[in-house]
């Protein structure tokens, strides 16, 4: 038996029994299943259930399979939903597709063909759970991040692009001020030392050490930093900069010193590097839902091939049954005729037969 999809599915038709057998063979299939007898009960059921999918008739009372998937579509996105019918209309087809449902049955259903939709649907949503908590992960990860650190991030050229709301408290500069301007603003340490730090970061290693910082006010603070080189979501290249406010006496105490690098240096790496794995996660599901949508639709087209291609065999299959019938009724009339000419060749045996005797009988 194959193991349960990890899916809540939500069966709607109007019609008691086939709900009933849907809702029992779709038990088998997935962990939980929910039923509706029309579109109205099934919007209901959406607003307060959390549902993975849904499988709707198309001709229901009060609300149609159709009109459930443009609620479905402008209330839930892309919430999976398979059309069940029993007509080959294809305009309902048409419109099915153009809506977005994931596939076209015709009744009565292919329980094959339904698992292997479904299963479909179960990686896809599988995958989408996975995303939704490394982004949460990722953003609850950040949200730490800028509660404990000053975090900036620059441009390859060096211009500040974004800085969270503790760089600008301990600065005393505005966003506004900051946006767009070199790191010069705050760190007056000279062309030298910050083409020394650009060749490494361009070199695709990170950096880290302390700077020694002026305030908007011109009162001077520490901060041990770490600058590592990221790519932007177009791929260009970025620095983002994590900062620690230390104090100078930690700043001349150098075996402290030394002791808080290293500790920090080792939080920043494992910080960076949960980042750059989530990172990573998500551009790989993305790129695998994209695969799955490409695919989808792909066979969303091979479907109504396949339907079109149905409908002209039942028309073939139509005449011939037709030509069948036609050839069964010149059969019968021809074999009514055959016997009719094999009872004339024996009456005229029999004639043949007396004249015989006769001829017999005036020789004698």
């Amino acid at each position: 038996m194959d193991q349960k999809l990890e899916l809540a599915v939500l069966c709607v038709d109007d019609e008691p029994e086939i709900v009933g057998a849907m809702s029992h063979n779709l038990r088998r299939s997935v962990e939980r299943v929910v039923t509706a007898e029309d579109g109205q009960e099934a919007l209901e059921i959406l607003e307060r259930e959390a549902i993975d999918a849904v499988i709707t008739d198309i001709r229901m009372p009060r609300m149609d399979g159709l009109e459930l998937l443009r609620a479905i579509r402008e209330r839930y996105g892309d919430l999976p939903v398979v059309i069940l019918s029993a007509f080959n209309d294809e305009s309902y087809l048409l419109e099915a597709i153009e809506l977005g449902a994931r596939k076209y049955l015709h009744k009565p259903i292919n329980l094959t063909m339904l698992r292997a939709v479904l299963e479909d649907i179960a990686q896809v949503v599988s995958l989408r759970r996975e995303m939704a908590e490394a982004q949460q992960l990722l953003e609850e990860y950040r949200a730490a991040l800028d509660r404990t650190a000053l975090v900036s991030r620059a441009d390859e050229a060096g211009y500040i692009r974004y800085v969270n709301d503790n760089f600008i408290k301990i600065s005393g500069y505005s966003r506004e001020e900051l946006i767009g301007q070199r790191y010069d603003i705050l760190q007056p340490h000279g062309e030298e030392m910050a083409a020394a730090i650009m060749e490494q970061l361009r070199s695709n290693q990170s950096w880290h050490g302390v700077f020694k910082n002026r305030r908007k006010s011109g009162e001077i603070y520490f901060v041990e930093s770490t600058i590592v080189p990221l790519e932007d979501a177009q791929g260009n290249p970025e620095y983002l900069s994590i900062d620690y406010e230390v104090t100078e006496r930690e700043v001349q105490q150098h075996e402290k010193q030394a002791r808080l690098i290293r500790m920090r240096s080792e939080q920043h790496r494992q910080h960076l590097q949960t980042v750059g794995v989530l990172q990573k996660e998500l551009a790989e599901k993305s790129a695998t839902i994209r695969e799955l949508t490409r695919a989808l639709v792909h066979q969303k087209a091979q479907t109504a091939r396949y339907i079109k291609a149905l409908e002209q065999a039942d028309d073939h299959l139509r005449h011939a049954e037709d030509q069948i019938l036609k050839l069964q009724g010149q059969i019968e009339t021809l074999t009514m005729n055959h016997k009719g000419v094999l009872g004339k060749i024996a009456s005229l045996e029999d004639r043949n037969r007396q004249l015989t005797r006769m001829m017999e009988a005036r020789r004698r």
